[in-house]
């Protein structure tokens, strides 16, 4: 890709940067897929400029919108060849985010489709159960905290029979963090203590 060749381009590629809503509703999304393209070795830098043209447009059609003035046109005062040329520089601000989100989708940190890390799990935290009762059929049920995660059941859920309290703990962290496995390591307390606290480890399948 060429550098622009011209103020106008450049002022152009500038605005558009430093538009948030062209960063966020056209940027974004091109960066997204960009980094998905490279991550499974399909990048074409033909349609990869393509897709840059689009945000450009829109860094003119906002530029046009912002500053009210009367215009023959949605790109105001940038021609076609000065929003071709503006493409080489608003890429070029970007390629660090593009080529950093591509190898974190390839190592598997964040997800192909949305671009947002993996949440992950601590190693070791701590989870209480407390607030002991019995649902309309008698089965134990209590609500649970996990402070590292900054969660707190809505309601209480079953805890399991016997000396098991941890079931609603577990289910919940299994939902949310699939593909882990979370383990008991040791538990203070109990049911006939009205509370528990459990310590937790996880690890990866």
């Amino acid at each position: 890709m060429a550098t622009p060749c011209n103020e106008t381009a450049r002022e152009l590629a500038l605005s558009t940067v430093n538009f948030r809503e062209v960063y966020y509703g056209h940027a974004v999304p091109v960066i997204i897929g960009l980094a998905r393209k490279i991550a499974a070795g399909t990048y074409d830098e033909t349609k990869a400029a393509k897709a840059w043209q689009r945000v450009a447009d829109a860094g003119a059609r906002q530029y046009t919108t912002e500053h009210a003035t009367p215009y023959p046109d949605s790109f105001g005062p940038f021609r076609v060849q000065d929003r071709r040329d503006a493409v080489a520089d608003i890429a070029a601000h970007y390629a660090e985010q593009v080529a950093e989100m591509a190898a974190d989708m390839k190592a598997g940190r964040r997800n192909r489709v949305t671009g947002v890390y993996r949440e992950e799990p601590p190693a070791v935290f701590g989870a209480g159960v407390f607030d002991w009762s019995h649902d309309v059929n008698g089965n134990p049920i209590a609500l649970f905290d996990i402070p590292a995660l900054g969660y707190r059941a809505p309601r209480r859920c079953q805890v399991g029979y016997g000396d098991k309290i941890s079931a609603g703990v577990l289910a919940y962290l299994r939902d949310r963090f699939p593909g882990w496995r979370f383990t008991i390591a040791r538990t203070y307390g109990g049911r006939s203590e009205r509370r528990a606290s459990l310590d937790i480890t996880a690890e990866k399948e």
